[in-house]
């Protein structure tokens, strides 16, 4: 059965997800950020190159919901990355 994102464990990495995924035009980055701090969020390529920055800085612990435009990228597979502290999560997008 498929986990959603309620599901996730919440442990010293922060939990992230991206809806819809695949994507079209638009998608959401859902990330649990396990404590206050300074964190980035950054849109890669496949090699690992950083395409966008989306969030450079504070971040307070707890869930957050940020737009992540899609639009103009080429179709194709893609990273977000998530770093707050020690701990850091990386989500493959798929843009169609």
């Amino acid at each position: 059965q498929p986990m959603d994102v309620d599901d996730l464990p919440l442990t010293g990495d922060p939990v992230l997800a991206i809806v819809p995924n695949p994507a079209m035009d638009q998608a959401m980055v859902v990330l649990n950020a396990p404590a206050d701090g300074l964190a980035t969020l950054e849109l890669l390529d496949i090699a690992g190159r950083r395409i966008a920055s989306i969030h450079a800085g504070a971040l307070a612990q707890g869930e957050h919901r940020m737009q992540l435009p899609v639009g103009s990228l080429a179709p194709g597979a893609y990273l977000v990355r998530f770093v707050q502290g020690g701990g850091h999560t990386v989500v493959r997008l798929i843009k169609h």
